[in-house]
């Protein structure tokens, strides 16, 4: 306990001192100080996982596979009693993309942003497009689960 109380003690001592280091203020007319980009995530796809993707692409029936190229349309939903029309756009192999309901104002424009990639994951599996979107932060890799091999994704 003595050790806990101490180390908050310590914490608040030091961002205390940091806080009344700098007083100085920026000239009005100065540009705000930038925000730092965070770093992108880069994919790793280990050589098993990408020919899994690919055996995986080669044995599905989708309707790519069967030489869909592309697609448009709308999906409709009634969100807490409220109709929304999602545009969606697909270019094969793999690009789908959909618009939220530009009618949705405040939080329920948050709320058809959020349906959108539901939407997007949704059109994939539809479509049999196994592997997820490039644009997306993922790792791949084989690994064994119960004496199996299974593709995992995280």
């Amino acid at each position: 306990m003595k050790t806990v109380f101490l180390a908050a003690a310590a914490t608040v001592l030091v961002a205390m001192s940091t806080a009344h280091a700098d007083d100085s203020k920026p000239a009005p007319d100065a540009p705000a100080p930038a925000a730092p980009v965070p770093a992108k995530h880069e994919n790793k796809i280990s050589a098993d996982a990408k020919a899994a993707f690919e055996k995986m692409d080669k044995i599905s029936n989708s309707p790519v596979r069967q030489g869909l190229k592309e697609a448009s349309g709308t999906i409709g939903s009634d969100m807490m009693g409220m109709q929304m029309a999602m545009k969606f756009t697909f270019k094969a192999p793999a690009k789908i993309h959909v618009d939220p309901d530009p009618n949705l104002q405040g939080p329920m424009q948050q709320m058809g942003t959020q349906m959108t990639r539901g939407a997007e994951q949704s059109l994939r599996s539809m479509l049999g497009i196994t592997r997820p979107a490039d644009e997306e932060e993922f790792d791949a890799e084989m690994t064994k689960v119960d004496g199996k091999d299974a593709l995992r994704i995280i």
